[in-house]
């Protein structure tokens, strides 16, 4: 009979059923176990959350960029003449004065141009030096010349009067030409000195009245005279030219080839085009140097700047007089101070893009900044005073909403706002949403949303 109610019992509860419900349990373990590990998990990372209050600030926005120090002036100083550097001023950071004679060539070695230089420059000097004293004797020669031509106009007037006035009736006119015909005759037939005395005699005689030649005089003597007249009023005008010194066109002939001589003799030295430093060396004394070389570089150091690329997008919110902070790589650990002086509008293609340069001028600093060096540049381009703000980490975008987690009342919620102005770390929350003296989560971890949407939990869990 026993064996028979344990059979009975086998058959009321079949193996399948115990498998089930062991697996329920163990489904029922692992669940309690999972949903512990969770609110473990949780109350970790609510635990690990860093709060701040929400205050109202100035908030800073700005534009970076990466620029490159400049000097005030800069020039790379060229030999402009062939030989050999006889003096060189070698020492690189001295300071040195405008128009400084920093290099010159070797007086022994000069080239054949220079020397022909200075011969021709003491000739001219040598002619400005007479210049007075031979303007005076031109100016006397002149003068007397001027004398001689007034002193031959009445001559000359009154022979043209004389010819004007020189008229002969026709029948005088015929008689003489009658005369003349038949002394020409007389002369063939028996050629004498007498005969050619009256023959030369009637050609004069009419000469005198023949109307062809005295209009062919008058002509001459007109000429004559306009020539004279215009020969005075040149020799005035040159006169004029020299009444109070030297002829200027002479005198400015004279100083510009000075000038130009002086120029060729000035490029065997290399003079200082501004006050500056010496930042580089190029030649030693001894060198052979041509036209075209590198000698010294002079850099003004008295004002730098630094240019810097601004992208086209942000360009138009930059302008003069904002303030910058630079952090250049060789003095990583320092900032330095400055103001925007100009910005340029023609544009600079980059591989980034189109950008305008923007020159800084560098507050003073004790600090060896030098040319060339890099700064990372911070440009303020607009700041306002007294928003609510946040730390940048502390916004999150979901699903193209913005928010910003505070505690209130022990726990934890979403807050979405609209955002504002940007800093470089702090950013505008607007609306009121928000207010000040919340809690806000500084560094809400990636799965507080979910945490918070699926009912949410006390902080201080």
């Amino acid at each position: 009979m026993k064996n028979n109610d344990q059979d009975k019992t086998k058959k009321r509860f079949p193996r399948w059923i115990w498998v089930i419900l062991v697996l329920l349990v163990l489904a029922a373990g692992i669940f309690i176990i999972f949903r512990f590990q969770a609110k473990a998990a949780q109350a970790r990372t609510l635990a690990n959350l860093i709060t701040q209050p929400l205050e109202r600030q100035s908030l800073s926005v700005s534009i970076n960029g990466t620029g490159t120090v400049l000097p005030h002036q800069s020039a790379e100083l060229l030999w402009q003449s062939s030989g050999r550097a006889g003096m060189v001023n070698d020492k690189i950071g001295q300071l040195v004065e405008s128009d400084e004679v920093l290099a010159f060539l070797d007086e022994d070695e000069l080239p054949a141009n220079i020397l022909q230089a200075r011969l021709d420059l003491i000739n001219i000097r040598a002619a400005l030096k007479d210049l007075e004293d031979s303007t005076n004797r031109k100016r006397e020669k002149l003068q007397a010349e001027l004398s001689t031509a007034k002193a031959s106009l009445p001559d000359l007037e009154e022979q043209i009067r004389v010819f004007e006035a020189r008229v002969c009736r026709e029948w005088t006119l015929k008689n003489l030409k009658q005369e003349y015909a038949d002394a020409q005759k007389k002369y063939a037939n028996n050629p004498d000195a007498y005969r050619l005395a009256i023959l030369n005699q009637a050609r004069q005689n009419l000469d005198f009245c023949d109307p062809d030649l005295i209009a062919q005089k008058l002509d001459q003597l007109r000429a004559q005279l306009a020539a004279q007249e215009g020969n005075i009023t040149s020799l005035e005008a040159e006169i004029k030219k020299i009444e109070h010194g030297p002829d200027p066109e002479e005198l400015e002939k004279l100083l510009l080839q000075q000038s130009l001589l002086e120029k060729t003799l000035a490029t065997q030295q290399i003079t200082a085009p501004f006050a500056g430093t010496i930042t580089a060396v190029f030649t030693q004394e001894g060198d052979l140097v041509n036209v075209g070389m590198p000698a010294l570089q002079l850099d003004d150091l008295s004002q730098l700047y630094v240019s810097v690329p601004i992208s086209e997008v942000d360009i138009p919110q930059v302008a003069p007089g904002q303030k910058a902070i630079m952090i250049f790589d060789a003095y990583y650990d320092q900032s330095f101070t400055g103001e925007v002086i100009s910005v340029e509008r023609a544009p600079r293609a980059q591989a980034t893009g189109v950008s305008y340069m923007v020159r800084i001028a560098l507050d003073k600093t004790e600090l060896p900044v030098n040319p060339g060096m890099t700064a990372g540049v911070t440009i303020v381009v607009s700041e306002k005073k007294g928003v609510l703000a946040v730390p940048a980490e502390a916004v999150v975008n979901r699903e193209g909403n913005t928010y910003v987690y505070v505690q209130r009342n022990g726990k934890l919620e979403a807050i979405e706002v609209q955002l504002g102005e940007y800093s470089d770390r702090n950013v505008e929350v607007q609306g009121e949403t928000l207010a000040e003296g919340d809690l806000i989560v500084l560094n809400p971890p990636v799965d507080i949303f979910l945490l918070i949407s699926s009912g949410g939990m006390d902080f201080e869990h």
